[in-house]
């Protein structure tokens, strides 16, 4: 129990951190609006190759982490996706579509990647087919993915995630397992949890949430 809880704690760690950064990057994207980024997120898909398709190795071990996909549009110029992905239960969190200089992309990937949660290069299509995979696992619980979203997952265009021949378990030991993260005010967790006793059933899905939060 003990190992059990230290592991939770971990991942509980982990996972306020990458929310952090996610927070940080965020601030880095332009403020045109959802409209404008998903046709600019389309016409770089079209035209541009990927050059650029990273994700948390840890992914799945601790429950969230990054996909970043990026496909370079001129010598100075990335067009970036970068999606915050919650495998376990909550699917897409956040995420943007920006445009960014080379130096500022690979600012932005150094500053959300660390030790307990490197990036590792990844196929497209595998990407992609997780990003979709969390997608439609959380739809299932009754959870949306973020407003960022469809910009976002524009840039990856016509890959095709079928091409993928990984296959990706979602949750947690078969479960779904809500881990609250650092901002989430106590009606949102309670609202979580509601949703997820009405979808599953109370004691066919596990959480952690501040004692406050209940």
């Amino acid at each position: 129990m003990k190992k059990q809880n230290r592991k939770r704690d971990q991942r509980k760690r982990e996972q306020k951190e990458l929310r952090r950064k996610a927070v940080l990057a965020t601030k880095s994207g332009q403020t045109s609006s959802s409209r404008s980024l998903l046709q600019q997120a389309r016409a770089a898909a079209s035209r541009f190759g990927v050059n650029y398709c990273m994700i948390t190795e840890a992914i799945f071990d601790i429950g969230i982490g990054y996909v970043v996909l990026g496909r370079t549009k001129s010598p100075t110029t990335v067009a970036t996706a970068v999606l915050l992905v919650d495998v376990y239960c909550l699917g897409v969190k956040n995420g943007f579509y920006v445009e960014l200089t080379h130096a500022k992309f690979s600012e932005i990937v150094k500053g959300l990647a660390e030790t307990e949660s490197a990036f590792v290069d990844i196929a497209p299509a595998c990407a992609r087919k997780i990003v979709a995979g969390a997608v439609e696992y959380a739809t299932q619980l009754g959870f949306a993915p973020h407003d960022a979203y469809p910009a976002a997952e524009a840039l990856f265009g016509d890959i095709d995630p079928h091409s993928c021949s990984t296959e990706y378990a979602f949750g947690n030991d078969g479960k779904p397992y809500f881990i609250s993260g650092p901002h989430d005010t106590p009606a949102k967790i309670r609202k979580v949890i509601r949703v997820l006793t009405d979808r599953v059933g109370e004691g066919n899905f596990d959480y952690i949430a501040r004692v406050d939060g209940l």
